[in-house]
């Protein structure tokens, strides 16, 4: 071979093998095939812990969430966001089954820290065909939101007996709004009703 000739072998070679590769790349392209590697190694996957080699399963970091707890956490969020539909879809939901939702409900509505979420929650209580005992609604008239203690007025007008008219007389004379005192004297004549 002349001194002409093997110049071009080596550039040669490198042309035919950039076009096999290339031609390789494009044909995996188009099998649905991903050529291009990820620029960041994943990161190494930690050893089994002792108790898992040993066949020892230790407890879950969270526990698992159940339905209802999702569910309640969806009538938060509605609340929230004033998502109308997403309220009216988890009322009927907790109302299909009051049994399983009244004392999670009860707890949301005393413990919940956005005082709209509390609203919402007193008032779907209410709403129930077998509502939370009058003792609960009575203790909602303590609520710093007036709108939760207007739901509970609303509940306790038609719930209410002898045993709340000492916490509504309480409430038509000195609550801070002036709506809530006249709801308030107007619960208690239907709890004396009664």
């Amino acid at each position: 071979m002349s001194d002409a000739g093997r110049k071009w072998i080596f550039p040669t070679l490198i042309a035919v093998f950039v076009l096999g590769v290339g031609s390789i790349a494009l044909w995996r392209r188009q099998q649905g095939e991903e050529t291009v590697k990820p620029s960041r190694p994943s990161p190494p996957v930690p050893p089994p812990s002792k108790e898992t080699r040993l066949g020892i399963s230790s407890p879950p970091a969270e526990p698992p969430r159940t339905s209802e707890d999702l569910l309640i956490q969806r009538w938060i969020d509605a609340v929230r966001v004033k998502d109308r539909d997403g309220v009216v879809r988890s009322e009927m939901a907790f109302r299909q089954r009051e049994k399983e939702f009244r004392d999670r409900l009860v707890r949301l509505a005393r413990e919940n820290s956005e005082p709209r979420v509390r609203a919402f929650t007193i008032a779907v209580l209410m709403r129930f065909q077998a509502p939370p005992a009058e003792s609960f609604f009575v203790s909602c008239l303590e609520d710093d939101h007036e709108y939760s203690r207007e739901n509970a007025l609303t509940a306790l007008e038609k719930l209410g007996t002898s045993a709340s008219l000492e916490p509504l007389e309480r409430v038509a004379q000195s609550d801070p709004v002036e709506r809530l005192r006249g709801m308030a004297a107007k619960a208690a004549q239907a709890a004396r009703a009664r």
